[in-house]
């Protein structure tokens, strides 16, 4: 079989460099391993019930040429526009109304009144573009030590599970660790003003700050739908599930690929979204990698209750170390059903108990004590996210280096590991291609 681009993952950098090709008038085939495509952005069906894997919107890019192609599905009336999602935190506290730690409910007053102190100090002694050996040395130079040790060290150290002295400079970035609510609402908006502040200190609301992308989420069962719809577009023809690539050989101006099914393409272009190991170990026998990446394995506890939610958040994130979960996704406070399902995620090897799960919603505020468990089910993923240590970036770039000398191929998504955002993968995906 010959086509002039060889897809190696059907997540949605494979997805979205699907049709970014076939919109070009490239002939595609994507191939993965799976039995499905979408990769973790995906959902599970237990009994007569859908839960997605984690906390998933379709999300508009802004970009009018990418979301004239992705997008086209989700306008109709089946899906519902979501102008706003409203994301809460826990840390010592429930804040409703954004995804960043509320200091007010972490600290007492005389604690706070010194954070505060000490980040005006910081202020003009730092700034965010300084080189930083570790993420530990960064949070204290940009914060200061009290919100430091209080609070950002302990909220990234329960996330990642190391040291934050082991976890490269901006570790704390990709869960969103980069701001406080450190004052009331009026006191923060006037600070904000100050360009100094704005980069630390956050608005009360995520609602007060810039005008979010619209999202989009279906009325009626989970995330898969865009990617079923985004597999349609590219064509069932185009798409070959439940096959790897065995063997690589380049060969003048293309590729050569045998699949495990003993089948043989031929393309123009290779273009890898998965982790770079295995095709480095097919490409050069004599390649050695610099070290092992880390990564965390994630349960996700998935719960129906009798009682709608105490909170309107649509989702929460966790970060508070007294507690085990990371994020719990309310489903019904999204598409405003009344099978109650909730989807918990949890970075742990040992998988908790239903009975430990709904205990910590109730502590943190989320569903009522006296809601009954109807229906429960656990998966686990035992890899899902990566540890962002210094020696993970080394680890990295060390591939990326290598993978960028082969000739005709393209490397995306899982591929680059340098972007962690939906968004940040379908645009660059989508640009690269075209």
């Amino acid at each position: 079989m010959k086509v002039d681009d060889l897809i190696v993952g059907g997540g949605v950098a494979g997805l979205v460099a699907a049709l970014a090709a076939q919109n070009k008038g490239r002939k595609v085939l994507l191939v993965d391993s799976a039995d499905h495509v979408g990769g973790l952005l995906s959902s599970i069906q237990h009994a007569s019930y859908t839960f997605d894997y984690g906390t998933h919107f379709v999300s508009a890019t802004g970009r009018p040429n990418i979301d004239e192609v992705l997008l086209s599905s989700v306008t109709k009336e089946d899906w519902l526009k979501i102008p706003h999602v409203n994301a809460g935190s826990y840390f010592k506290g429930l804040h409703e109304s954004s995804t960043v730690i509320n200091a007010l409910n972490a600290l007492d007053s005389d604690t706070l009144n010194k954070g505060i102190g000490e980040l005006v100090g910081v202020l003009q002694n730092s700034t965010l573009s300084e080189k930083y050996d570790n993420a530990e040395d960064q949070i204290k130079a940009v914060f200061g030590d009290v919100f430091s040790t209080h609070i950002l060290i302990p909220a990234l150290e329960k996330l990642y599970q190391v040291p934050a002295s082991s976890l490269a400079s901006n570790a704390q970035l990709l869960f969103g660790l980069s701001r406080l609510i450190i004052a009331n609402p009026e006191v923060s908006k006037a600070l904000k003003e100050l360009p100094a502040f704005d980069d630390r200190i956050a608005y009360h609301s995520a609602e007060e700050g810039p005008k979010s992308p619209m999202k989009y989420y279906p009325k009626v069962g989970g995330i898969h739908q865009w990617v079923d719809q985004l597999a349609d577009q590219v064509g069932k023809e185009c798409i070959c599930l439940g096959q790897s690539v065995e063997q690589l050989q380049y060969q003048g101006e293309g590729i050569k690929a045998r699949l495990s099914d003993g089948d043989v393409i031929e393309a123009e272009r290779l273009v890898w979204t998965l982790p770079l190991f295995p095709l480095l170990r097919m490409t050069n026998s004599n390649w050695q990698p610099t070290g092992k990446p880390q990564f965390l394995s994630t349960q996700l506890m998935h719960l129906v209750i009798d009682k709608a939610p105490i909170t309107s958040c649509h989702y929460v994130t966790n970060y508070d170390p007294d507690f085990k979960h990371f994020r719990a996704t309310l489903y019904s406070n999204i598409n405003h059903r009344n099978d109650h399902r909730i989807t918990v995620e949890v970075f742990t090897q040992d998988p908790l108990s239903v009975e430990e799960i709904f205990n910590e919603l109730v502590e943190t505020g989320l569903i009522d004590k006296k809601s009954l468990v109807l229906f429960s089910a656990s998966d686990f993923l035992p890899i899902s996210f990566p540890v962002y240590t210094k020696d993970f970036l080394t680890a990295r770039d060390d591939m990326l280096c290598e993978a960028e000398k082969l000739p005709n191929t393209l490397l995306l998504g899982k591929a680059r590991g340098d972007q962690f955002f939906m968004n940040d993968v379908i645009i660059d995906a989508f640009n690269r291609v075209t």
